[in-house]
């Protein structure tokens, strides 16, 4: 009888242990997975010093491929007309490594102009953004998707699209994420095909 109460105890932390890892697990890889929305909206770690408050039209001056864009495609007051924006901005490398094609697609203005837009989003990127792996941009019924990639030391790396984020920059009106590649807007994929 002693032995079968014991089985019973034994059994029952037994499954109680295995629920709990499988409540718990979810929760782990979705930390491991999922950076916190914290990482696209950095209030803490402006990129001026306390005493300055830089706005985004001031601090998209340091990218000038992006910034001169920018003014082509006359987005420059969509800047001042947000309460907050958040920017994604390729480097300069990244516009240098277009493809011939895409270039020249890029000199017709309506172009340039639904380019730029892909790479705003009103507002910041959220938690529930991450929940369904994209964010909706100014470009109308176009979302970039946002996932991440386990580097090691239970680090992340966020990729939108197929671009690697940088540590965002934050401003007074809104965040500037820098990018490793041009975020192409899928019409114009299609469009090439």
């Amino acid at each position: 009888m002693l032995l079968k109460q014991l089985f019973n105890q034994v059994t029952m932390a037994t499954v109680l242990a295995g629920a709990t890892c499988a409540v718990t697990a979810p929760v782990f890889a979705q930390g491991f997975l999922y950076p916190s929305a914290s990482f696209f909206s950095p209030f803490a770690a402006y990129y001026q010093s306390a005493d300055e408050e830089v706005d985004l039209a001031l601090l998209l001056e340091q990218y000038p491929a992006f910034n001169s864009r920018l003014q082509e495609a006359n987005l420059l007051e969509t800047l001042e007309n947000q309460n907050y924006l958040t920017i994604l901005v390729p480097s300069e490398e990244a516009f240098a490594a277009l493809s011939p094609e895409m270039k020249q697609k890029l000199t017709e203005p309506e172009n340039m102009k639904k380019l730029m837009q892909y790479h705003m989003v009103m507002g910041q990127i959220s938690e529930s953004d991450f929940q369904h792996g994209s964010v909706a941009t100014v470009l109308e019924k176009n979302s970039v998707q946002i996932t991440s990639v386990p580097v090691g030391d239970n680090k992340i790396r966020v990729k939108l699209n197929e671009a690697t984020a940088s540590e965002p920059l934050a401003a007074t009106d809104g965040v500037v994420i820098p990018l490793d590649q041009v975020l192409i807007p899928p019409e114009f994929l299609t469009e090439t095909k």
